[in-house]
């Protein structure tokens, strides 16, 4: 979790959950092994299918992964060090293996197996947990706590939403470097370093330490983007909880037109605002195939990646495509990135970013279209701007310091105990009016979840001034927030099954937790 992001289209980024259940972008072991079965074929030329079998890469990974698992003494080895295949260990197992198909069958072959690898595993949070978490390879290195110990083992952080709630209200602050999101409420990133909706036994615990901290006052100051690509899993949860707080846009992610159906389950979400994030973009979307009812807003990217030729190609002419779709039907589109692989008319575009977020370099400026749901821009418009300032601590341009009326990065001591007693005094349905005149003088509304807002403008707003943004999707990475480091002794809760769980294990991220993993073998 950050409070600061270099996402264009956040503010900050927390995880209730972290680690994913896989997707196209961290695909299973074996979906892996069979990418690498055919590239190492074809890359033998005639005659190749009988000289790299099926089933090849599978068989020396095994021993690779044995043997490794094998060498690690009986007490370095903790439960995500597993003695499988799995999608992690072929990560971590990829050198050695391709050092083996060199030495067997040539540079050529090698080579195609290291691109497939590389172009089969492209989700970012996941490449960020297998840097940082447990590996069979150096298995007695230090893992970062704020992780899961692999991606594949879902592991959850129960008090990082309800902090998250609690920092700074950043309406009618300004950005210099993006100000396409000047005014706007604090718009929080959920789950970007996973899917919270991996399981559908989460749920209680989603609605517990996610939905209750979002309803409450101090979470109704800032608007949550949960991204997910389980859009079924979401319409469910909202339908349990008869809808979702007013201040959750509900968004899908959707890659090529094998992922469309998407949109569709989306929709089944009891949302006031969703939104589709059409990012990494591996093809493009017919617009006759693309049905947008019921879609507020529309994020498309390229596929980021440090070789160029190993990411998937993206046309600008997609982008401009889906640009021109959004403003027929008056959905707010959002041009994030053009990605490593950026083409226009059939010739590929240098660029200096790997991720082609700096629009600066964009060959075409009708290009930098920003945008925001109308919806966005009407949450809290009726309320006057508590403390003006910059949204940001420092530029994300040159990393320096930019003074700020408020530099805090949480509500005070006062705040928090009237936003308790706010939450006490809730009841039902009924809005919540509040004046804070012991804090400052400064006057702000909590509205409950009944309130109407009047639309005052349908359309989108857009903000075209051209000013560069560069992408680092990791928004600090190494810095967890201080309350997960926080051990407050004596605390317990009870899960819905009776099992107690000790919430201070939970509050310091143990990397050796009582958690359960979601692991693909093959």
């Amino acid at each position: 979790m950050s409070k600061e992001t270099k996402i264009q289209w956040c503010d900050s980024t927390v995880n209730p959950i972290m680690g994913c259940a896989g997707c196209e972008l961290f695909p299973s072991a074996g979906e892996v092994l069979q990418a690498i079965d055919e590239a190492v074929a074809g890359a033998l030329g005639a005659g190749g299918e009988a000289m790299w079998r099926t089933g090849s890469a599978k068989h020396r990974f095994r021993s690779l992964i044995f043997a490794a698992y094998d060498r690690i003494e009986e007490g370095d080895r903790h439960a995500g060090h597993r003695r499988a295949v799995t999608t992690t260990n072929l990560w971590h197992l990829r050198d050695q293996f391709v050092q083996s198909v060199k030495e067997e069958r040539g540079p050529v072959a090698a080579i195609a197996a290291q691109s497939a690898m590389a172009r089969a595993i492209t989700c970012y949070a996941a490449k960020l947990h297998l840097n940082k978490g447990l590996s069979l390879v150096n298995p007695t290195r230090k893992t970062n706590s704020g992780y899961a110990p692999v991606f594949e083992q879902l592991t959850r952080y129960p008090n990082r939403v309800r902090e998250a709630a609690g920092w700074a209200d950043l309406l009618g602050r300004t950005d210099p470097d993006r100000p396409w999101i000047n005014g706007l409420p604090r718009l929080i990133f959920l789950s970007d370093m996973g899917d919270a909706l991996s399981r559908e036994s989460d749920f209680p615990f989603l609605q517990e330490t996610v939905i209750e901290p979002i309803a409450g006052a101090a979470g109704r100051r800032h608007l949550w983007l949960w991204l997910t690509k389980r859009p079924e899993r979401m319409a469910r949860l909202s339908e349990q909880l008869d809808g979702f707080p007013e201040n959750i846009c509900a968004m899908t992610t959707v890659t090529s037109r094998a992922s469309l159906d998407r949109i569709e389950q989306l929709r089944h979400a009891r949302a006031s605002v969703r939104g589709l994030s059409l990012e990494p973009l591996f093809e493009r979307l017919p617009i006759q195939e693309l049905d947008l009812r019921g879609i507020d807003w529309v994020i498309v990217g390229g596929e980021s990646g440090s070789r160029v030729d190993d990411s998937r190609p993206f046309s600008i002419e997609w982008a401009e495509e889906l640009r021109d779709y959004c403003r027929s039907q008056g959905i707010a589109f959002f041009l994030k990135q053009l990605g490593r692989s950026a083409f226009k008319d059939g010739q590929r575009i240098s660029l200096r970013d790997s991720h082609g977020g700096d629009w600066d370099e964009w060959p075409d400026p009708t290009l930098r279209v920003r945008e925001f749901p109308a919806y966005f821009h009407q949450y809290r418009s009726d309320e006057t701007p508590a403390t003006p300032g910059r949204r940001r601590k420092s530029s994300a341009r040159a990393g320096k310091k930019i003074p700020e009326t408020d530099h805090s990065d949480s509500t005070n001591g006062a705040e928090k105990d009237l936003f308790s007693e706010f939450d006490d005094r809730r009841g039902g349905n009924e809005p919540i009016f509040a004046t804070l005149d012991s804090i400052g003088g400064r006057r702000a509304q909590f509205p409950g979840n009944n309130r109407t807002r009047k639309k005052k403008n349908q359309g989108p707003s857009r903000l075209l001034k051209q000013l560069p943004d560069r992408d680092d999707r990791s928004g600090g990475d190494d810095s967890e927030d201080e309350a997960d480091q926080r051990v407050i002794k004596n605390s317990q809760e009870t899960s819905s099954g009776g099992e107690i769980v000790n919430r201070d294990r939970e509050n310091q991220e143990s990397r050796h937790g009582n958690l359960e993993q979601v692991v693909f073998e093959f």
